[in-house]
């Protein structure tokens, strides 16, 4: 077997038995790698265990081996992506966080995926907010989160009721990228009425994502675990709406600890509805209110410095606009650029209203400038 499979082997074994990163560190420690540990004896398991007190944990290590092969298997018969810490492509995000998952299980739109991940260009960008959310917060959510995923954002939430969903959804509705970070195996979906959102979310290239293995069951504390996760994979974290002890402010906390940027949904509020937002925004988090002033914090000055003062790329993309509005696509091929290139030359004058995007994902030029 290649040396790749065994390694995803060995930490699909450590995750069967629920070793904390800490155990790992030690496990690495005392035998060099995970593949190692697993060729060990079973005397030399065992001392080890008893030395750092797991206890009855690999009472058998040939028989954990075996069942992770079986893991293995299972998952790529469900199309399951698993990704060690080990993998090139493991998420570097996930590595600078507490207690960093071992590996994480995929599925659906994973090279999409890869390419968000991998992007330092500030475009993933979560959103959470309380399951039980006011209709306005919700129409508000889907709003802001269709916008994001039309300039090519990567819109990353917890598939949970409420803000969540109508996250997904709004990323989806306007053919845009959405990760949904699940508090469970990928075999499940939680709550159940979201089905039929995880269908379209897959037809749509959206990806999910699970620390748990697939059988792993629903757990009240896995959500909270799973929000760490949320706020690592973004650039930034957007609140809708919290009350005072809203457990989405949990994925809030995460994201302060991790110095990713916190937008707060800046809502009028007599009735309490909104009293976690006013409480981050007194301490100093971000106010807004449209897709416009999160892009405009997101990138600050030094975005518009370096991407809109290029004149040439100014010149460049207003002489492709001249004979009349065009597609993403249309402009990428005149521009000679990707489309993720072109969106980046794009934006601000998008702010600045010097280009006007239609109703119908066109570009053109603001004809009263």
């Amino acid at each position: 077997m290649s040396l790749s499979y065994q390694t995803d082997v060995a930490y699909l074994g450590l995750l069967s038995k629920k070793i904390s990163y800490r155990r790992f560190l030690d496990i690495v420690h005392t035998f060099k790698s995970v593949e190692s540990f697993f060729k060990a004896s079973q005397q030399e398991v065992d001392a080890f265990c008893r030395k750092i007190k797991l206890k009855e944990t690999f009472l058998n290590i040939k028989q954990t081996y075996e069942e992770a092969e079986a893991l293995y298997d299972y998952c790529k018969k469900e199309n399951i992506v698993f990704r060690s810490m080990e993998h090139r492509l493991y998420p570097e995000r996930l590595k600078e966080i507490y207690e960093t998952p071992l590996g994480i299980f995929l599925k659906g739109g994973v090279e999409i995926f890869d390419k968000y991940a991998l992007n330092h260009e500030k475009v993933n960008v979560a959103m959470v907010g309380t399951r039980k959310a006011r209709q306005y917060s919700l129409d508000v959510a889907k709003s802001i989160s269709a916008s994001l995923a039309e300039k090519r954002f990567n819109i990353i939430s917890g598939f949970a009721s409420g803000v969540d969903s109508v996250a997904h959804a709004g990323a989806i509705a306007s053919g845009g990228m959405t990760t949904a970070v699940f508090g469970c195996g990928l075999k499940h979906v939680f709550p159940k009425e979201n089905v039929k959102l995880l269908r379209e979310l897959y037809e749509a290239g959206g990806v999910v994502v699970s620390e748990y293995l697939p059988t792993e069951k629903p757990q009240n504390y896995y959500f909270p675990q799973r929000n760490r996760i949320i706020s690592a994979l973004s650039d930034g974290v957007i609140l809708i709406e919290a009350k005072e002890k809203s457990g989405a402010l949990i994925t809030v906390k995460h994201a302060l600890d991790q110095n990713k940027e916190v937008f707060v949904f800046d809502c009028h509020d007599e009735l309490g509805y909104y009293q976690g937002n006013a409480h981050l925004i007194k301490e100093g988090a971000k106010a807004i209110k449209s897709v416009e002033d999160i892009i405009g914090h997101l990138y600050g000055t030094k975005f518009f410095v370096e991407k809109s003062c290029k004149k040439d790329e100014q010149d460049e993309v207003f002489k492709a606009l001249e004979e009349g509005p065009l597609g993403l696509d249309e402009l990428s091929k005149r521009m000679k650029k990707s489309p993720d290139e072109v969106l980046i030359v794009l934006v601000p004058y998008l702010l600045e209203k010097k280009i006007i995007e239609s109703a119908g994902n066109h570009y053109y030029k603001n004809p009263e400038i």
